[in-house]
């Protein structure tokens, strides 16, 4: 009997099976060598153990690749986000792309955009009608992840107000503060509540921005006025005087072009990882009997 086969076949549903039948005790749970002995194993050639046991180390080969990559693309982006962005009472970056110098200014969010609003609490949210409506769990690491839906009659009604455009930044300024997302054709209609602010047309690069609002501004704003974190949430007027630094237009796109592209990969890379875990669960539920 082949150790890899074994291994496999001890993860899949029939083996789960297996064990559970001889697990003994009902506080604390047990498998007693004797019991593990008389587990049954189904048994193919010798020949088919070895190629089901290479086939399912290629693909734990493949995930730990893709884990270890992840780690390291998600340790790069936190090293950067660090040091490509001034500190306290600096007006120069760390770490700086090529071609690029001169001092950051220091601007009041507001100043630079033409509106900043927010969402309205729906009433139905029966998720039985066309339109997306966003809230903040509904953020994931700069994405939107819609679950639930409106009415188009609720949407053009008494949540006018708050109907999202391609472009808006989504930031969330209750519960947790900090998130945020772009809102993409895809996710269109949409519309979203009071937990989130809408930024729109700002003067600004819109992944440079997307990427300073979840980094350490916010951060800063609730360690200098301390009241924000013992009710963690921020009015529209708060959001819109945020100072945050910024270098020109050019150097801005530079830097939203260069975290656009890491999180390309890190979202690639997540989404490899669940496609080869949802995989490798098929295999183990129909390659043994």
């Amino acid at each position: 009997l082949i150790g890899n086969y074994l291994i496999q076949f001890l993860l899949s549903n029939r083996g789960n099976k297996e064990i559970s039948s001889h697990i003994t005790g009902t506080a604390l749970k047990q498998l007693p060598i004797k019991q593990l002995k008389n587990i049954k194993v189904p048994i193919p050639k010798i020949e088919e153990q070895s190629a089901i046991g290479s086939l399912f180390r290629t693909l734990d080969d493949l995930l730990a690749s893709y884990k270890d990559n992840l780690a390291n693309y998600q340790s790069l982006k936190a090293t950067m986000l660090s040091k490509m962005f001034p500190k306290s009472g600096q007006t120069v970056p760390e770490i700086r792309l090529d071609g690029f110098e001169g001092e950051w200014d220091l601007i009041k969010l507001g100043d630079f955009c033409d509106l900043i609003t927010k969402g309205t609490t729906g009433k139905s949210q029966s998720e039985q009608g066309m339109v997306n409506f966003v809230k903040v769990e509904n953020l994931k690491d700069n994405e939107i992840y819609p679950i639930v839906k409106i009415s188009e009659e609720e949407h053009f009604g008494s949540l006018k107000r708050s109907i999202l455009y391609e472009g808006d930044i989504l930031f969330s300024i209750a519960g947790t503060l900090g998130r945020t997302a772009i809102v993409k054709n895809n996710i269109l209609p949409a519309n979203t509540n009071q937990a989130l602010a809408i930024i729109r047309g700002y003067k600004l690069d819109t992944y440079f921005l997307l990427v300073v609002l979840s980094g350490e501004v916010v951060k800063d704003y609730i360690r200098k006025n301390p009241t924000v974190g013992a009710q963690p949430n921020l009015s529209l007027e708060q959001v819109s005087s945020l100072k945050i630094k910024i270098p020109s237009l050019d150097e801005q796109q530079a830097i939203g072009s260069y975290f656009s592209n890491l999180d390309n990969l890190i979202n690639s890379h997540q989404e490899k990882i669940t496609q080869l875990g949802t995989l490798k669960k098929k295999l183990l539920e129909n390659m043994f009997i």
